[in-house]
């Protein structure tokens, strides 16, 4: 039997940062990870031979300047170019807005790092905005069919009518108060933030345990796969509170887990054709794509997938080394996926680049049953619980049962940013400090 302070289970960044802050406070810390890898949603797979891709998270915007000063992490990060927005129509926009957020996203930020804001001082703060749903700030701050379908929010969870979703979205918007060095495609992609946090993880003395499974956990321990116990004066847990709740055998609340995205990653042997978007221009110019069937998309695409936009991303263009000289990788995202999600994916793409289907020689499409199996991500939901009005700020769990969550479905909630496992950490630290716990 291994014993430690604090076990943490999950080997994701989150959970990473949370081991890193413990144990430079002095602690003895044990991460356990299922994957033979770590890193959790920030991993760069070679899927196709002499490809590699970001198989889940595929760029930085939100990870927290705290979150880097508290655990020493280094990263060379390659600024996005501007993205292209290709309209029904057409025609192509190079540029974005997000400044009905800008006020609202200040003030969430103001929280992002502590305990969570209540409702009321978030009223306090924000006003009507509290209630606004998207639509309604869509549609007052834009006026034509073209500017809302480009400028709209993309990475919204739930209806976009529901009041509060605009709010809850602001939190998505505070990347406008990271740093701009912190921006971007990691160099060699985002298996890049996972190692990042791994090496420091090790430098500063927490055992890494890759490769084998919890079946069980308790406030006390975990149990292995192999029937190994690893005992711990607290139990911190990465993964997302459902998949948290059955380990721990409590019957998890019945949490909202829709919507479930899909990916599409195709190996390309020779340059798309990008005319399209950016004619003769340098296509290293071009940073993501966003691709749009309609121009009321933004308000149907949480329940008809064929409404949903495509995300289309090149990397090679800026970080050559993730496939072989003078071929290509692309990866096509779905955030509202259903349906034929195979040929919705590859008519965004073709839209795009009408080359695409010519000079693709594999592809490999990860649907929400395989972010399930390969990541552990319950329903295949990347944020753990999704960014809704009623499942954001102190609505997010912070504990399951005697379990202490410090994944993205605690506060403050998903994309990579590390806060949660900073704010666990503090958390536990809080309590080892004034002495409401003992170890």
């Amino acid at each position: 039997m291994r014993q430690a302070d604090v076990v943490i289970v999950g080997a994701g960044h989150n959970g990473l940062c949370a081991a890193i802050v413990l144990a430079h406070a002095g602690l003895d810390v044990t991460v356990i990870e299922r994957r033979a890898r770590v890193g959790g949603c920030c991993s760069t797979e070679e899927l196709v031979s002499g490809y590699r891709f970001s198989t889940c998270a595929y760029a930085l915007h939100l990870l927290h300047e705290q979150v880097v000063a508290e655990t020493g992490i280094a990263l060379d990060v390659i600024e996005l170019p501007a993205r292209a927005a290709l309209l029904p129509d057409g025609e192509v926009l190079r540029d974005d807005d997000a400044e009905p957020w800008s006020d609202a996203a200040r003030v969430v930020d103001k929280f992002l790092v502590g305990t969570p804001p209540s409702p009321e001082e978030l009223r306090v703060e924000v006003g009507d905005f509290a209630d606004a749903s998207i639509v309604d700030v869509v549609q007052e701050a834009w006026t034509t069919p073209k500017e809302r379908a480009a400028f709209a929010p993309r990475y919204f969870d739930g209806s976009p009518h529901a009041p509060g979703s605009a709010l809850a979205y602001a939190y998505v918007q505070t990347g406008a108060c990271r740093p701009a060095e912190l921006q971007g495609l990691p160099r060699g992609g985002m298996g890049s933030v996972g190692e990042a946090f791994a090496t420091a993880a090790r430098a500063a003395g927490v055992r890494l345990v890759l490769g084998r499974e919890v079946s069980e956990m308790q406030g006390g321990g975990v149990q292995l796969d192999a029937g190994e116990r690893v005992s711990a004066g607290v139990v911190l847990s990465n993964l997302d509170p459902i998949r948290t709740a059955r380990l721990a055998g409590i019957q998890p609340p019945a949490y909202e887990l829709r919507p479930a995205a899909a990916k599409l990653h195709l190996a390309l042997d020779s340059a798309p054709d990008l005319s399209r978007l950016i004619g003769t221009d340098d296509p290293a110019t071009l940073g993501l794509i966003h691709v749009y069937p309609r121009w009321d998309w933004y308000e149907r695409a949480h329940e008809d997938p064929g409404a949903a936009f495509v995300e289309l991303q090149l990397p090679t263009y800026i970080d050559p080394s993730l496939a072989p000289p003078a071929k290509h990788s692309l990866t096509a995202y779905l955030p509202f996926a259903g349906g034929d999600v195979r040929n919705l994916l590859w008519h965004g793409i073709e839209r795009a680049i009408p080359n695409a289907r010519d000079i693709a020689v594999d592809e490999v499409l990860h649907v929400s049953h395989d972010f399930e199996e390969r990541i552990g991500l319950t329903g295949g939901n990347i944020h753990h619980l999704p960014h809704t009005a009623g499942q954001m700020f102190d609505a997010r769990p912070l504990t399951v049962g005697d379990i202490r969550l410090c994944g993205a479905g605690t506060y403050p909630g998903g994309e990579v940013s590390g806060v949660p496992g900073l704010n666990a950490a503090h958390r536990l630290l809080g309590e080892l400090d004034d002495g409401r716990l003992r170890l």
